[in-house]
């Protein structure tokens, strides 16, 4: 038996079978279901990217602004000692 004979086995086996068809309201159904999880999928694509923006926009900024502004008043505080005003 070399391989092509096994393949010709398996063949026709698979001639035997039946071919069966889906009716058309399960196709819809699927359709439909595959419909809602593509759309849920790109609605939370949507709200990442969103989120991603305003992150961007005003989070970062203003934790680079409250950091630079905690620096600069513990740098004052630190030549206030160092220099002694009192």
């Amino acid at each position: 038996m070399t391989m092509h004979d096994a393949d010709d086995v398996v063949m026709r086996r698979l001639r035997t079978l039946r071919v069966h068809d889906a009716d058309a309201a399960r196709l819809d159904r699927v359709r439909a279901r595959c419909h809602a999880a593509l759309t849920e999928r790109h609605a939370h694509a949507e709200r990442r990217r969103r989120r991603r923006q305003f992150v961007a926009r005003v989070v970062e900024p203003a934790l680079v602004g409250t950091l630079s502004a905690g620096y600069l008043v513990a740098m004052v505080f630190v030549l206030l000692r160092t220099y002694a005003i009192r």
